[in-house]
């Protein structure tokens, strides 16, 4: 009961007609549709906490009942067509991932343990997977 007290901030809101144009939906949405293709549990939780967007620490992402992977819904509308649900399916399974998705809550909330930014683990992700490469924050290394 005491969690209804705390701040929380949405990475991206449910339903894209609540957004502000600052929050950069269509970029966070961009970002998201790059996301469920890395299918390595360590490069997505690095993703997640080092987007240029804001970092990620907490993810709730139920379980899809026929793959068994991360699921997140997210509704789409426009004022001249139906609203419409975007289901996004993740490419990486809650078990395999047990080290950097750390379950806090059965149904699906999961704290990172996100590695710290590396130009190792930035050049695995560029070559593996070029097009989320842009959506990180700047990084410099030896800073």
């Amino acid at each position: 009961l005491e969690a209804c007290y705390l701040p929380y901030y949405l990475f991206i809101p449910l339903y894209n007609m609540t957004a502000h144009t600052a929050g950069r939906y269509s970029q966070r949405d961009s970002f998201l549709d790059q996301a469920i293709k890395i299918s390595e549990p360590e490069l997505l939780a690095y993703a997640f906490a080092h987007n240029r967007y804001s970092p990620v620490d907490y993810v709730y992402l139920p379980l899809d009942d026929t793959t068994g992977k991360f699921t997140m819904n997210l509704t789409q509308a426009s004022f001249n067509k139906k609203e419409s649900i975007k289901k996004l399916r993740f490419n990486v399974a809650p078990d395999s991932a047990s080290d950097v998705f750390v379950s806090r809550h059965e149904r699906g909330l999961y704290e990172l343990v996100a590695p710290p930014r590396s130009d190792s683990i930035d050049s695995k992700l560029r070559d593996l997977y070029p097009d989320i490469f842009w959506h990180l924050t700047p990084y410099l290394s030896g800073t």
